[in-house]
């Protein structure tokens, strides 16, 4: 019965982390196919921007501060981080999955940036902090956000500290993405795009690392 029991839950993990890789393609090829398609502000996404900098206006400075987060030297921190969250999460000998997720961002930061070309948000629509002429389409941030956070998300198995960890990623993921917008840094089609391939990422080599140790 114990048997039976573990190869149910095996395949039931098994659907689910197909449906979520297929929703997560899904989500790429409309929010950042529209994004590349309209070279700019999809519609909604001017509103979305101003919606949010008129509501979170003393949120600026905490934006920043998380925004750093993504860069170096708070980026090693940040990937400690989540590395001793996948240990709660799951186990200890997943801890270098948000190190590889990471790694893997970074490459593939590099390789669509070489070939994919989507302005920032423009200061006459919405308020920039920062002035940029870097391409919005990917977000580094969110690249790394989901990649690393993903991992979390996807290598939880313990009941009850997996919850709270994946839930704890969750919400490192949509503070990240809201400061990245209320700076004017992307649009909210370009996070929401560049957030979904890093969990990709993240769920490739959760994957992969639970094959390698034998925690599936």
């Amino acid at each position: 019965m114990d048997t039976q029991r573990v190869g149910v839950w095996v395949w039931d993990c098994r659907v689910k982390i197909s449906v979520s890789f297929l929703l997560l393609l899904l989500v790429i090829a409309v929010a950042g196919g529209a994004s590349y398609h309209y070279a700019g502000p999809v519609p909604g996404d001017v509103k979305a921007t101003l919606f949010l900098q008129d509501r979170l206006t003393d949120f600026t400075d905490y934006a920043d501060q998380i925004t750093s987060a993504a860069k170096r030297p708070l980026l090693w921190g940040t990937i400690v981080v989540a590395s001793i969250m996948v240990i709660l999460a799951s186990h200890w000998r997943m801890f270098l999955t948000p190190v590889l997720a990471w790694a893997l961002a970074w490459f593939a930061d590099k390789a669509l940036r070489a070939k994919i070309f989507v302005p920032k948000p423009d200061d006459s629509l919405v308020n920039v902090a920062t002035i940029s002429t870097a391409s919005g389409l990917p977000s580094t941030f969110g690249l790394v956000f989901g990649a690393v956070f993903g991992c979390v998300i996807f290598a939880a198995q313990r009941p009850f500290t997996g919850f709270i960890m994946q839930l704890l990623a969750w919400l490192a993921i949509i503070a990240g993405a809201v400061s990245r917008i209320v700076l004017g840094g992307h649009w909210s089609s370009q996070m929401v795009a560049s957030i979904a391939a890093g969990m990709v990422l993240a769920m490739i080599v959760t994957r992969a690392m639970q094959i390698m140790v034998g925690k599936r």
